[in-house]
């Protein structure tokens, strides 16, 4: 079927005709074929009159229906993470109430003409009008659907205001970090879920010191994300730890984050990397008792041929144990993690290199001075380099990632 018919047929308000026999052709609710319900009978006007006037509640109802189905969409909508597969789901949700409206319509509509006219045939719905009315319908219903894109673009204009409003605001040199706050408020209740904008009202709340709303927007992103990890989850859990510290204290941060972080569906390499910044808030704040028991979980997950990320994992077990000051511990890690370089290949110079200056540290503070010597050899370091090798705790502060 051609779009001019489609649209045609769409547009057509004739519910009723008399065809050239003498025939009473009644429109239902059936789309482009068999929408046409015919009797041999030519009935009186008032007759016909108090069908019409049933289709005609039964139209209002529809479009009632159709009002409510919107706005219950619209709710189901806003609640969910604005992409692609939401607004194709919104879409076909809204349609598919559509459907339904119409079935029932035509199942009360088809129960009035049988009762009272009677059996019917049924045909195609095509009254005699000429090719210029036929068009004119065409037009009417083509403008219909302009009138609707137009009013839905509306709808979301303001989404395009504030959301242009919250990216310049964030990114210029005085951000209003209020009016940044107020506006994402808005945006979030009105608007589907979007995790930027949350990432830039948790950035906002922290810089006025509302750190417990800071921390809700990450909750809030973690449960729009669901078990899929971005990019932006690591610096978000780095600033859950630096949150949970303010608000609750440091063991309560890491609960909180092996909470959210359990939730995620993580690689092997993504996990190291969440470990890495778990252990790193745990040495500076002295909760480090489940640092080691981590890794060897950790390790004991990898899979035995997968010996490329057991050693970069073994490499991170060392500099933590560097770190907690059990050198000792530190120093058989990296023993086993030099030799597993050495035995896979593939790791780089410069990799290895580092891991010699890292056991000279630790043997150094073993007094272990002439292991030490041997390794800063090793590492190929000069004395004024060796410094930027050794292992050290990272700073602890809010990350602001870019937006």
């Amino acid at each position: 079927m051609k779009l001019k018919t489609i649209l045609y047929k769409l547009g057509d308000t004739h519910l009723f005709y008399t065809d050239k026999s003498g025939n009473s052709v009644f429109k239902n609710y059936n789309l482009f074929s068999d929408d046409g319900c015919l009797y041999k009978t030519k009935y009186s006007m008032p007759e016909v009159g108090k069908v019409l006037e049933y289709r005609f509640d039964l139209n209002r109802y529809a479009n009632f229906a159709k009002i409510l189905a919107f706005i219950l969409v619209y709710l189901i909508f806003i609640r969910m993470r604005l992409s692609l597969f939401s607004v194709i789901l919104a879409i076909s949700l809204f349609f598919a109430l559509c459907f339904v409206f119409r079935l029932v319509c035509g199942y009360f509509y088809d129960r009035k003409l049988l009762i009272t006219f009677g059996s019917y045939k049924l045909i195609n719905f095509e009254p005699q009008l000429s090719p210029e009315k036929k068009k004119e319908y065409a037009a009417n219903y083509r403008s219909m659907l302009i009138l609707a894109m137009s009013a839905l673009f509306i709808l979301m204009l303001p989404a395009l205001v504030m959301y242009g409003f919250i990216r310049l605001n964030v990114r210029s040199q005085k951000p209003n970090f209020k009016a940044i706050v107020q506006v994402s408020k808005m945006y979030t209740k009105i608007y589907p879920k979007t995790p930027l904008v949350y990432d830039i009202s948790a950035y906002a709340r922290y810089a006025t010191e509302d750190y417990e709303g800071a921390l809700k927007d990450y909750e809030t992103i973690f449960k729009i994300t669901g078990k899929n990890f971005e990019s932006r989850d690591l610096t978000r859990f780095a600033n859950v730890l630096f949150l949970g510290k303010r608000i609750y204290g440091a063991q309560e941060a890491v609960d909180k984050f092996n909470e959210y972080t359990t939730e995620k569906s993580t690689s092997l390499f993504e996990q190291s990397q969440l470990l890495w910044i778990k252990s790193m808030f745990s040495v500076k704040n002295d909760v480090i008792d489940a640092i080691e028991q981590d890794y060897e979980d950790l390790l004991i997950s990898i899979p035995e041929s997968d010996l490329k990320n057991k050693f970069y994992i073994l490499c991170d077990k060392a500099y933590m144990y560097y770190l907690m000051d059990e050198y000792e511990f530190a120093v058989r890690t990296y023993d086993k993690a030099i030799a597993l370089a050495m035995q896979i290949g593939g790791v780089s110079q410069a990799e290895i290199n580092n891991l010699y200056a890292e056991r000279g540290y630790t043997r150094t503070k073993l007094k272990d001075l002439p292991g030490a010597k041997d390794d800063f050899e090793q590492s190929r370091y000069s004395q004024d380099e060796l410094p930027n090798h050794e292992p050290k705790e990272a700073g602890q502060g809010f990350i602001i990632d870019k937006f």
